[in-house]
């Protein structure tokens, strides 16, 4: 009878909670630096850079606290040596539906993470050490040569498999 009226609306909880866990606001002082190094970490163009600095002190802080919170899933490196693995002989014999599976998330994971971590991630990523964008060809040159090859395994067998037919019933 009276429990829908004394149940908060979720939206108004989600509010709440969100609120409640952001800690409270530095000085002015640490705020713009703190505020600086999340502008320099988002890498924006200048005119937006611009756009960012004119919020007001609670908007500065929702967006710190925002950054803050989210951090990057995994390393570059981590990525980078899930598909170095999967251009190993032994991996790359077994062509299972599940390794094909992993594989394509990784790749989807490496997508999401270049465009939502901050630039220091990307840099990261395509430094001299790891060699992203190198590991990324190179796995993606392993696979199309699978393919490749997959296919014309199965398109020799099936022209066999033809020729096999034609002869043996021209006998």
């Amino acid at each position: 009878m009276g429990n829908g009226e004394s149940t908060p609306d979720p939206a108004l909880r989600h509010n709440t909670t969100a609120a409640s866990m952001k800690s409270p606001m530095p000085d002015q002082t640490e705020l713009e630096e703190r505020f600086a190094r999340v502008l320099a970490s988002m890498d924006l163009p200048p005119d937006k850079a611009k756009v960012l600095r004119s919020y007001d002190n609670d908007k500065k802080w929702d967006l710190i606290c925002d950054q803050e919170r989210v951090q990057a899933k995994e390393p570059p490196h981590t990525y980078l040596q899930k598909l170095q693995g999967y251009m190993e002989v032994n991996t790359a014999k077994k062509k299972s539906s599940r390794k094909m599976l992993e594989s394509t998330q990784v790749l989807r994971d490496i997508e999401i993470s270049l465009r939502t971590n901050n630039i220091e991630w990307v840099k990261e990523f395509l430094n001299q050490e790891n060699s992203g964008l190198d590991v990324l060809v190179d796995y993606l040159t392993f696979t199309q040569i699978q393919i490749v090859s997959k296919d014309d395994t199965f398109g020799s067998m099936s022209a066999n498999s033809s020729l096999r037919n034609m002869v043996g019933s021209s006998l």
